[in-house]
């Protein structure tokens, strides 16, 4: 469920960026799309934490690491993919304002399909992190269960 969120919220934000969307538009519904995740992100963030401290479970770590990893960007514990992103959008809409009194140094245009490139990767990188963890999850049922 929470792949699937966060497949779909990254997706719309490249089709808004596709479609030269307002950025002011694009980071308030990516806000919001963030936002409606964030409890069961934190859920499970919190769940990973207790298990992985616990003793009995130490040879579940490297899994309990994968999953912490699959949520945050670089493994930085207080820099998600999705707050990455929004950072990068409000960034580049604060440019945008200070610059409407001189020339911008990118147009319109062009910081819409660099924030789309920018989706397109985090969105390959949220795909090999499910992908990592998903084998690393068969490995482990798989070698509890022998």
């Amino acid at each position: 469920m929470v792949h699937q969120a966060y497949v779909h919220m990254f997706t719309n934000c490249a089709l808004m960026l596709r479609d030269q969307t307002d950025l002011s538009l694009v980071s308030d519904a990516l806000f919001s799309e963030r936002l409606q995740q964030e409890g069961m992100r934190r859920s499970i963030i919190a769940l990973v934490d207790s298990l992985g401290s616990a003793k009995q479970l130490a040879q579940f770590q490297d899994f309990f690491l994968a999953v912490r990893s699959y949520f945050y960007a670089g493994g930085v514990p207080t820099d998600t993919r999705s707050s990455a992103l929004l950072n990068e959008i409000e960034q580049c809409v604060r440019a945008a304002t200070s610059s409407k009194t001189s020339s911008p140094e990118f147009s319109t245009e062009e910081t819409h399909q660099f924030l789309a490139l920018y989706v397109d990767k985090a969105l390959g990188e949220i795909r090999r992190s499910w992908s990592e963890l998903s084998e690393l999850y068969a490995s482990e049922l798989k070698d509890t269960l022998n």
